[in-house]
């Protein structure tokens, strides 16, 4: 999290959920959901990547098993909150999605937030060495 006097800006990423959960990934789902109401007091969130262990986008394809999640990141949205998803090796194709429900990138490329005169870079990082 990155409070400034002017935002606070919350950041999650490799979380891999999976379509069908199993238990244990069941529970951290649902404390995802958590953290996105709780997220609803933010200014932003910054979704970096490997959000969805797989997504595949085509056009008239629609994925289902994320409904619960998106549905969360729907209430979000509706609160204020701004959402930045850069994509990771995992969901780089949700960005589209993410674009027409969200208004995010379209991309899902990094990207550069400015925050109180300081740049902080917005990347997944997988790959980069």
């Amino acid at each position: 999290m990155i409070k400034t006097p002017s935002r606070t800006v919350l950041f999650a990423g490799d979380t891999h959920f999976h379509l069908v959960p199993d238990e244990g990934g069941q529970l951290r789902r649902e404390r995802f959901i958590e953290f996105l109401k709780a997220a609803q007091a933010a200014d932003d969130l910054v979704l970096l990547g490997d959000i969805f262990d797989f997504w595949f986008d085509f056009p008239h394809f629609k994925l289902r098993g994320y409904e619960d999640i998106l549905q969360a990141l729907d209430r979000l949205i509706d609160s204020g909150t701004t959402l930045h998803f850069v994509g990771g090796n995992h969901d780089v194709w949700a960005a589209r999605y993410f674009h027409e429900r969200y208004g995010t990138s379209k991309d899902g490329e990094s990207s550069t937030l400015e925050l109180d005169g300081q740049r902080v870079r917005l990347l997944h990082g997988d790959g980069l060495l």
